[in-house]
């Protein structure tokens, strides 16, 4: 087993996911101000819980995320091994930052923007998400399907990189 695999373990689901859900709320200004931004008002976002997960940016270089790291997720690649296309909504000083990620040792968490009656505001709330859900998050513009045959290259890219990084290991 992986480094990973062996930290993530060390935690039972409820803890993974109170993990998850505290990472969510302790960056609720930044996922604010993303859905502010963003084209929709609910999004699936991922957060790691383990000590050594790492996803992979353009062309395989690592992006390494740690718990606390909150990624929007925005598209799946349409192979069954896990891996995920996504932007970082926190910490602040990585926002923005695009890449590949497995969804082992990862939680998905719905943000939804919802305004609020009484100061006419706009607050989050957030709930536990499961990866089936990605269907929901496919949109058909032009300009969307450009993107999501770029994102799901880098998704190819990062699968094939890392399973050759595997394979080498082994």
């Amino acid at each position: 087993r992986s480094a990973a695999s062996v930290s993530a373990a060390a935690f039972t689901e409820t803890q993974a996911s109170f993990l998850a859900m505290l990472a969510v709320r302790g960056n609720e200004k930044l996922i604010v101000r993303h859905l502010q931004g963003a084209s929709s008002r609910r999004i699936l976002l991922a957060t790691p819980v383990c000590s050594s997960c790492q996803s992979f940016g353009g062309d395989a270089d690592p992006l390494l995320v740690e718990p606390g790291d909150v990624l929007v997720c925005e598209m799946v690649d349409s192979d069954p091994s896990g891996w995920w296309f996504g932007s970082v909504v926190a910490p602040e000083r990585l926002v923005g930052r695009s890449g590949c990620f497995r969804r082992e040792d990862m939680r998905p968490i719905w943000a939804e923007l919802r305004r609020t009656n009484r100061t006419g505001g706009e607050t989050v709330d957030f709930s536990p998400g499961a990866w089936t859900e990605v269907e929901r998050l496919q949109a058909t513009s032009a300009q969307h399907r450009l993107r999501q045959k770029m994102m799901l290259t880098r998704l190819r890219n990062a699968r094939l990189a890392w399973e050759k990084l595997q394979g080498a290991a082994t």
